[in-house]
């Protein structure tokens, strides 16, 4: 019996598209929110690239009378509740996914190639 082994860099190429894709469609433009948050804002509605994080103390802090800064929760709060539920959504479909026809389908055709 002779075993073919398929090379690691077929696949590698293979996925090259889907990579190139995921780069531009999605770390491109995050890394541009990024920037343009940590930029201040242009005099004609724009942004420049000047470092600041102004607008991060303005969601976390708000000032008192006397111009102290006061720490408000009220965004955090609902980052965490975004990332506790994200989490359950994807503890959910990794579950669902597991018991699917197709994954027992797939778990028996490598039992019978083996």
């Amino acid at each position: 019996m002779t075993r073919h082994i398929k090379s690691p860099g077929w696949n590698v190429l293979g996925l090259l598209p889907t990579h190139l894709i995921m780069f531009l469609t999605l770390i491109i433009p995050v890394g541009i929110i990024v920037l343009v948050s940590f930029s201040t804002r242009g005099p004609y509605g724009g942004f420049e690239y000047v470092f600041t994080t102004a607008p991060y103390k303005q969601i976390l802090f708000n000032e008192g009378w006397a111009g102290e800064l006061e720490f408000n929760p009220q965004y955090l709060i609902v980052v965490a509740r975004t990332l506790l539920l994200s989490a359950g959504t994807t503890l959910i479909c990794l579950v669902s996914a597991s018991r699917s026809p197709i994954s027992s389908r797939c778990k028996s055709r490598r039992s019978r190639s083996l």
